[in-house]
């Protein structure tokens, strides 16, 4: 359902309203009341027969959560740094998906599975973004 938002600071209102603006328009559209949060995982992988298992085991656990995995790439172009590693993304309803799925005793083998099978591994959550509508 559409609404008609005449409050001149558009997007400032319609977040505290629970609302997202449409780009250039004066009217706002419901928003979801949980943003996206994303997973994103970077390392590189010395033992790929290890990895491969982590990798046939965590795919169904991850569509069983609702997560969906964007990102599955070791040839992203390097813009900086230098090190060529393999990056995940994967998005979760919320953070607190995210952090379910991370800390469950369901993934915790899985995770040092992942471990012992990479090096120089970092994973961060980082929530979605919303740009502001001008």
């Amino acid at each position: 359902m559409l609404v008609r938002h005449v409050v001149e600071n558009t997007y400032l209102n319609a977040t505290v309203l629970g609302l997202e603006a449409a780009r250039g328009s004066g009217e706002v559209i419901p928003r979801r009341l949980t943003m996206p949060s994303y997973m994103i995982f970077n390392f590189i992988i010395t033992d790929p027969s290890t990895y491969g298992s982590y990798v046939s085991q965590v795919g169904p656990m991850l569509l069983q959560s609702g997560a969906n995995v964007l990102v599955v790439s070791h040839e992203a172009k390097i813009m900086e740094g230098s090190t060529p590693k393999m990056n995940v993304v994967i998005e979760f309803a919320s953070a607190e998906n995210a952090l379910e799925f991370y800390n469950s005793p369901a993934y915790a083998p899985l995770k040092d599975l992942r471990l012992k099978a990479t090096t120089d591994h970092s994973c961060v959550i980082a929530p979605g973004f919303v740009m502001p509508a001008r």
